[in-house]
Parts: structure tokens; sequence; C-alpha cells
């Protein structure tokens, strides 16, 4: 009978049993596996000159750990003064979670244009905090973010 390196049979009469050598290292812990998050956002740009601009946001974030998400997201234009922007970059958030609610803090960092009379550079962050509540496959919530364009006109800071 072959058990392999890591075990040996001990025989007393007619009981047989497997131990195994105390040298073997523990086995590893479960891999972590969660589904991924699609979220959708809708978020108001107060623009420098007094204007601004409605924004769509779809997120598409990979659980790295319980605590960490990662993954890609995309912002388009959909009302107000400066129409035509488009950004798409990467995004990372860490997540406390207790029952249905999550606390989160995250960060967007990517670029885009589509409207060059305020974009800039093209460079846009968007730092945010959130509170969320979560209902079977879906959740709502309320965040803070702030909106940073470099070497342009625009910033914005929404609670």
């Amino acid at each position: 009978m072959c058990l392999g390196p890591s075990a040996t049979l001990h025989s007393e009469g007619v009981i047989a049993y497997v131990v195994p050598f105390p040298d073997t290292p523990p086995a590893p812990p479960a891999a972590f596996v969660a589904p991924p998050e699609v979220r959708l956002t809708e978020e108001d740009i107060r623009v420098a000159d007094h204007t601004h601009m409605g924004m769509l946001g779809l997120y598409y974030l990979r659980p790295l750990s319980p605590n960490w998400l990662g993954g890609i997201a995309v912002f388009g234009a959909i009302n107000g003064d400066h129409g035509g922007f488009f950004g798409w970059g990467i995004s990372a958030a860490y997540q406390l979670r207790n029952g249905p609610w999550r606390a989160e803090a995250g960060l967007f960092a990517g670029g885009g244009g589509g409207s060059p009379g305020w974009v800039g550079g093209g460079l846009m962050l968007r730092p945010h905090v959130a509170l969320t509540r979560t209902w079977g496959n879906g959740g709502s919530g309320r965040n803070i973010r702030c909106h940073s364009f470099r070497r342009s006109r625009c910033a914005s800071r929404v609670p």
C-alpha cells in the first residue's frame, strides 16, 4: 500500500491508522473567492466657472481580499454645460463590513478627454469615502468625494 511521502502506516492487530509526519507543513489557507461588484454612480461636478457637469460612472471591481477591492472604472458626461467628457482608469477601495452596512474609502486614478476647453492635462483623481447598505444582490448609499483634474479649472468637493 502506497501512502505517499507525508504519511506512515502503523498497525496494531486489526486496527490501522495513518499518522502524518511531524515535520509536515500545515495545509495552506483556503483561497479567498468572492464575486465581482458592478457599480453605477451619478455625480454632479461643480466646475470653477460656476457651471456644472453631470457624470455617470461605471465600475467593475474584483475583491482582492475580504477588505480590499480593485478594478477599472469609466466615467462620461451625461448633462450640464461641459458635455463630451469621458474618462477611464483604475480604482481601489478598502471596506469594513458590519452586517448589511459597509464603510469604504477609495481612490480612482485615470485620464480622459473630449472637452479640451477645461479638462487640462487629462489626469483625473477621485478619492471618496462612502457608507452603503446592501439588500440581496444590490444596495445604495451616500458618499463624499472630490474630483480633481490636473492643470484645469475644474475641482469639485461634494458631500
